[in-house]
């Protein structure tokens, strides 16, 4: 609904994702603090409040596209509006001539590809 309102170009897909995100289930430091990740949810283990995030943004982009928000929507709210926010767009954001090559790559079910961090391979999966 409020990509329909005011449109991808004015929304930036973030997360509040910590250092534990995608390490799985398990005891992790945060600052001066010890937090316990369980089922993706990462509590402080001194008081059982909630520590922060455990989503990646290519978790938020999915459950964008999974509530009926068009992929280049989604995929635009993640990249270019964020870098132009921060003062990056001609850096970062996008895929043009000139610009850093960070990029995620996905396959049709927005299952991680492959990084590349700079036109350089990071991480990439399958054959």
């Amino acid at each position: 609904m409020v990509f329909d309102l005011v449109g991808a170009d004015n929304i930036a897909l973030v997360t509040d994702s910590m250092a534990a995100t995608g390490l799985g289930d398990g005891r992790y430091t945060l600052g001066s603090l010890t937090v316990t990740v369980h089922q993706g949810v990462a509590r402080l283990e001194r008081t059982g409040v909630i520590a922060g995030g455990t989503a990646t943004l290519l978790d938020v982009v999915r459950a964008a596209v999974a509530s009926g928000v068009p992929l280049q929507d989604a995929v635009r709210s993640a990249s270019a509006v964020p870098a132009s926010v921060l003062g990056l767009s001609r850096q970062v954001g996008d895929l043009q001539k000139g610009m850093r090559a960070d990029v995620v790559i996905v396959d049709a079910d927005l299952a991680l590809a492959g990084v590349l961090r700079q036109g350089r391979w990071v991480r990439q999966l399958g054959p």
